[in-house]
């Protein structure tokens, strides 16, 4: 299967070009084997650069051959919020990979702190056009997961939260259609 998924990925971005910087590591050294295959990825940890500290990420489970066009309009969102483009990518199991769409910003600084909630709903809407879906996403991906599906799927998760925490102190706001009122 890692073969199959290798074969695949340098297909995909040798006819991206990667604007010509893709470049494919054989013979990875055991020492960074691990570091590249931690989930999640450590590459995420030191992602966080910006001078005030704030990291977000849309964790994309997206379909193999949905990278390239992953990464363009990803490229392109974060160019239209003036944003550093960083990507994470990390092959799984099946035939998917994960494709985090990164964006750093300064959580002193309330206009960039709203760019980066724009560029992350853009992201998010990105993944489920592209056949993806957000894993641990936040709340508004977690509401925007819950429109995508199915309504009978979405009752049912409601109706499994209210048996399992009848008081709604578990993660309140998790997994929770809007109001009305918030519509």
């Amino acid at each position: 299967e890692l073969e199959l998924k290798t074969k695949i990925y340098k297909d995909l971005f040798r006819r991206f070009k990667g604007g010509g910087k893709v470049q494919f590591v054989e013979d990875l050294h055991p020492a960074l084997r691990k570091r590249f295959l931690d989930v999640p990825p450590l590459a995420a940890l030191a992602a966080d650069f910006r001078k005030g500290g704030g990291f977000e990420y849309t964790g994309a489970i997206l379909p193999i051959e949905k990278v390239p066009e992953a990464w363009r309009r990803g490229i392109d969102i974060s160019h239209r919020y003036g944003m550093i483009c960083s990507y994470v990518h990390q092959v799984l199991t099946g035939p998917s990979i994960m494709f985090g769409f990164n964006y750093s910003f300064n959580r002193a600084d309330n206009a960039d702190i709203e760019k980066t909630r724009k560029a992350l709903e853009e992201a998010n809407r990105l993944t489920f056009e592209l056949g993806g879906m957000v894993w641990k996403g936040e709340v508004a991906a977690q509401r925007l997961a819950m429109e995508k599906m199915d309504p009978n799927t979405a009752q049912l998760i409601q109706r499994i939260k209210k048996v399992m925490d009848p008081q709604g102190i578990m993660n309140p706001g998790n997994w929770e259609p809007l109001s009305s009122d918030q519509k």
